[in-house]
């Protein structure tokens, strides 16, 4: 399986980076990034990684998510790939976020 990053998500991880270093200093934000690239690398072991938002929250999508320190990680898996859509920090509302993408507000 291969993972595959869509815009939104690097874009995101961009602003974390930003954030990180201005924060903190940059080896820091060196380390957490690639500990954040490092677990969704290590997803790909799993046939289905994650857990089914279907299942969980009883919505009708094949998206998947994962929490990983301060942050849930929305992604799908698509055949041999595992695409990593989204990044939401703990403290954003993730449920709304999902119902936000369904129109169901």
């Amino acid at each position: 399986m291969t993972v595959e990053y869509t815009y939104l998500f690097l874009e995101k991880m961009e602003n974390l980076k930003e954030y990180l270093y201005h924060s903190f200093d940059e080896e820091i934000g060196n380390t957490v990034l690639n500990d954040i690239i490092d677990y969704l690398d290590n997803l790909t072991v799993f046939s289905c990684p994650g857990i089914s938002i279907r299942e969980r929250l009883g919505y009708d999508l094949d998206e998947r998510f994962c929490v990983f320190r301060q942050n849930i990680f929305l992604i799908r898996v698509c055949n041999d790939r595992l695409i990593i859509l989204d990044m939401f920090n703990e403290r954003e509302d993730f449920y709304r976020k999902i119902r936000k993408m369904l129109n169901l507000q």
